[in-house]
């Protein structure tokens, strides 16, 4: 069967017991899954949706397209959240050394 275009598959959940062989193994590989949304642990993205298994040129070019759109868009969010921590430890270090100077300066009167 040649797919076409991308096609939503349907997903149905391994569940497990405690009292059963495997016991929670089959819960806890199902939360490491980075493809899980949160809350919804019976629709991992990448189970549902299954991609073309014939590329023609232009499905190619949209592919390439769509995978540079993701890839762009993981870096600029990483970026962020690098500049988020940076601007978080600059403002701790700040406040830290205002306080020290403020204590140090409490001291001087006191002295």
């Amino acid at each position: 069967m040649r797919l076409t275009k991308p096609t939503l598959m349907p997903h149905q959940a391994l569940v497990s017991e405690s009292c059963d062989l495997c016991g929670d193994a089959l819960a806890r590989l199902n939360d490491a899954e980075v493809a899980r949304t949160p809350g919804l642990a019976a629709f991992p993205l990448g189970s549902l949706l299954t991609l073309p298994q014939n590329f023609g040129q232009k499905d190619l070019v949209v592919v390439v397209v769509v995978v540079v759109v993701v890839v762009v868009v993981v870096v600029v969010v990483v970026i962020v959240v690098v500049v988020v921590v940076v601007v978080v430890v600059v403002v701790v270090v700040v406040v830290v050394v205002a306080a020290a100077a403020a204590a140090a300066a409490a001291v001087a009167v006191a002295a």
